[in-house]
């Protein structure tokens, strides 16, 4: 084999030392794994709407967004998981038809001695001291003091004799998922209304019901081939959902062969075991995943934020290893008891419905408990659970990854010939045997990697061959036998019992 420079002249005649410098062997070839942050931005915000841009921090998105902004509030989320990861954010701007949620507070009891009300409005406590001596009016207006005072809240509020109204900051359907209530900690925590204090809740979207959420499209489309494994929107009309389909396909989306820049969407959404059930039999995605929750305090963009961003530590580090069990700070579980701690057969029900799950423990503490995809059945209607897990496809990319960057590094402007040339001895000359042997050796790296499982049981469909018809095409069967993951620990136990 001989040396084959680049830019050094083999005519060269000056004497000396020269140096020429080739990083391709150096080259990394795992992705940083971007998280994307779907979501919308108030008309205060410094960024641009529809056009992807970097966060930093929450005192940055806050900048961007604007205080009291969906993309603020999913990025202090995903900050709790996830300190170090590279997040970027695709703001958009709501919907030119859309209507803002409103709900209501009717003060009808005035406090008649001092106390705290313990609020709580998209899980957040807002505290409201009483002197006892208020009237309604004055009562309402400190409640609504009390809500403007935190500009980090979803919402607005005024007072109408009494009525205190609050307001989405954002139009759309997501305005009705804002959770509004009082004492969420309950008597054990120590929260209970003020003595005399009487107020009636309406929700968020049963005055005035939020609609017409932004379209992702448009946006979907400017992050061009920028890569982002992560893609986090709360959004699961049709048309948004369709819309991340067809942004992701392996037709003309991130999947194609043209483009290779892959990635996953996650979203989630609130419902009854039924509901979520009855949409994810409606979706056949490979590459969506819809976490599925009821009764929690949170609002949809931080549930769905806080969950990815804490799977998104474990599969940068390891993609093969399942992230079952992992905690998720930050997200408040639905109340002990309540329908909304889904059980153990609910759960399997979810599963087999194209709905990711997870655990809640008896100090609400969150724990991820399986990501999978919308993806169901094949293109026959037949069950297929080849992209069931999420842990799979990202050891996909993973693999396909390191496979790109392997051959590009060993093979950069190399010439094609057949087996059994004796110019395959010459440096720079490719033949399919030369190719076969070399796919072979990197799907075994990746074995001893933990990505693939017994490569040398699948090597003999390794298939490398000049095209019939084009020369300079190499074509290459890659079978990788992708590593499973340990999730069931099954075991028959036969007891005997001895005289």
């Amino acid at each position: 084999m001989t040396v084959q420079f680049s830019k050094i002249p083999a005519q060269l005649r000056i004497p000396g030392v020269f140096i020429e410098t080739d990083p391709s062997k150096a080259s990394r070839t795992d992705d940083p794994g971007r998280i994307l942050l779907v979501g919308q931005m108030l008309a205060a915000g410094a960024a641009v709407a529809g056009v992807p841009v970097p966060v930093v921090s929450v005192a940055d998105a806050k900048a961007q967004f604007g205080v009291g902004s969906m993309l603020a509030a999913m990025m202090d989320e995903v900050r709790l998981a996830d300190p170090f990861g590279l997040i970027w954010a695709l703001p958009l701007a709501d919907a030119g038809g859309g209507v803002q949620a409103t709900g209501t507070i009717s003060v009808t009891g005035a406090p008649t001695a001092p106390g705290v009300l313990s609020l709580y409005i998209a899980g957040v406590l807002v505290p409201v001291a009483f002197a006892g001596t208020e009237t309604l009016t004055t009562a309402a207006a400190a409640i609504v003091a009390a809500i403007n005072a935190n500009l980090d809240l979803p919402v607005t509020a005024t007072n109408n004799v009494g009525v205190v109204t609050l307001l989405a900051n954002h139009k759309g359907t997501l305005g009705n998922d804002i959770d509004v209530r009082y004492n969420w900690l309950g008597n054990a925590g120590g929260e209970a209304l003020p003595t005399g204090y009487v107020g009636a809740i309406v929700a968020m979207g049963g005055v005035v019901a939020g609609t017409t959420d932004p379209n992702i499209t448009t946006g979907m489309a400017a992050l061009g081939d920028q890569s982002f494994d992560f893609i986090v929107m709360p959004y699961t009309d049709a048309t948004n959902m369709n819309a991340a389909k067809d942004a992701m396909n392996d037709t003309t989306g991130r999947w194609a062969f043209n483009r290779m820049v892959w990635g996953h969407v996650f979203t989630a959404k609130r419902g009854t075991v039924s509901a979520l059930t009855t949409f994810g039999l409606t979706r056949n995605d490979p590459h969506t995943t819809v976490l599925g929750f009821n009764l929690s305090p949170l609002p949809v963009w931080r549930w769905v934020a806080g969950q990815i961003a804490a799977a998104a530590v474990v599969l940068r580090n390891d993609p093969a290893r399942p992230v079952q069990g992992i905690e998720v700070p930050g997200l408040l579980a639905a109340p002990l008891g309540s329908s909304g701690r889904f059980s153990q057969s609910e759960r399997q029900t979810l599963l087999f419905s194209g709905i990711s799950t997870f655990t809640s423990a008896a100090d609400g503490t969150v724990r991820i408990e399986r990501l999978i995809s919308t993806y169901q059945l094949n293109a026959t209607g037949q069950i297929d659970e080849a992209w069931l897990s999420v842990e799979k496809t990202f050891t996909l990319m993973a693999v396909h990854r390191r496979l790109r960057a392997a051959v590009t590094a060993n093979f950069p402007r190399a010439k094609l010939a057949n087996d059994g040339t004796r110019a395959a001895a010459v440096n720079g000359v490719v033949t399919p045997q030369i190719a076969r042997a070399f796919v072979i050796a990197a799907m075994r790296d990746m074995e001893d990697a933990g990505l693939l499982d017994n490569v040398d049981a699948i090597v003999d469909q390794v298939i490398c061959e000049r095209d019939g018809t084009n020369p300079d095409r190499l074509n290459v069967l890659f079978p990788p036998p992708i590593i499973g993951q340990l999730r069931i620990f099954a075991v028959l136990s036969q007891f005997h019992v001895l005289n």
